[in-house]
């Protein structure tokens, strides 16, 4: 599954619905899977919901909280509540602490 940043647009594939004309019966459908049907993820890698409302620190000071995360096609990039933007190439993610070490 993939979904285009800001967009509304999803782009899945969904068992018996085979072409674009059976996907079109789902169109205004709400989909959900749960937590435990995602792939397991490899060290170093998030589920971007994960990250939402964690706390970014840059050099030593703390520079917002994670509202969402855009990709305009050269990496992942969080914005925070405050509307700033930093780029999350080389970022450190500490799950236990709630932060996010970013360069």
């Amino acid at each position: 599954m993939r979904a285009i940043p800001n967009s509304t647009v999803v782009i899945a594939k969904i068992n018996g619905y085979d072409d674009r004309n059976a996907a079109e019966t789902l169109r205004g459908t709400e989909l959900f899977i749960g937590r435990s049907d995602l792939p397991q993820l490899n060290d170093n890698e998030y589920y971007q919901t994960d990250l939402i409302g964690m706390t970014v620190n840059q050099r030593g000071n703390i520079i917002g909280r994670v509202s969402c995360i855009q990709n305009y096609g050269a990496g992942d990039i969080l914005e925070m509540e405050n509307g700033d933007m930093v780029s999350f190439v080389g970022a450190t993610v500490d799950t236990e602490s709630n932060v996010i070490y970013v360069k």
